[in-house]
């Protein structure tokens, strides 16, 4: 499962010049809640990627050993107690998981099912918004929580809790930014990038179009290791 390892590669390789903060993945975790939380203006602390800051979030999934730091939190920029008004936000999971190669469906449920953590971990004093259109992740933090010792650490290690509980996922690290180091356009033409190969392969399965001639995601399938076999694959499949 080799589909996003080049986008792996460019996350590791451009945040390699910079020193992070690192936590444990199995460290102290936050207080969860039931549901997404609302947190009104006045118990407003400030927010991850508002103000027109920039922001990215996305999460990866890949078979091979090696490719970062597995079961660790890294933050690149100020702790949620250190922040004091709205700034940059970025927010990369990378995942190492077991190899469905060779099955293009329990490839994309592996990986829609992984990626569905994002929308299931809810945390007191914490709002979240995410814009599926523009692949942004916005998060409102609450005074309250603040107050109470938040910390991006102990929301890392919520969420890995919650991906560790998938029988598939091998291994975790979760990567905050909140400065801007010069490396969003990077991080959101990935995003886009993440969106686009996962698109193209749920097209694939719905076996659209096996003529690379016409297919309007070759430029995909020529880019990324591995969309092509997982395609003909199908076509031996569905032939």
């Amino acid at each position: 499962m080799e589909l996003y390892d080049a986008i792996i590669k460019d996350v590791v390789g451009a945040l390699a010049p910079f020193t992070p903060k690192v936590f444990p993945a199995d460290g102290e975790k936050w207080k969860s809640s039931d549901r997404n939380e609302i947190i009104f203006q006045h118990d407003t602390a400030y927010e991850l990627g508002g103000s027109k800051n920039p922001s990215a979030s996305f999460t990866v999934v890949t078979s091979a050993q090696g490719l970062f730091e597995p079961d660790c939190v890294k933050l690149y920029g100020k702790d949620l107690q250190e922040i004091k008004s709205d700034t940059p936000y970025a927010k990369i999971v990378l995942i190492q998981a077991d190899d469905f190669s060779d099955d293009a469906m329990k490839c994309y449920n592996a990986i829609k099912d992984i990626e569905f953590v994002a929308y299931d971990v809810f945390l007191k004093g914490v709002m979240t918004r995410i814009s599926a259109l523009d692949r942004k992740e916005q998060v409102r933090i609450s005074k309250t929580a603040l107050k109470e010792g938040i910390t991006f650490g102990k929301i890392a290690a919520s969420y890995i809790e919650a991906y560790r509980k998938n029988p598939h996922v091998k291994a975790v690290s979760v990567i905050f930014v909140t400065e801007d180091l010069g490396i969003f356009p990077m991080l959101s033409a990935n995003a886009k990038k993440v969106d686009d190969i996962t698109i193209t392969l749920n097209k694939v399965l719905s076996g659209m179009n096996f003529d690379c001639a016409t297919c309007n995601l070759k430029a995909i399938c020529d880019e990324v290791e591995g969309l092509r076999e997982l395609h003909f694959n199908c076509l031996l499949y569905t032939s």
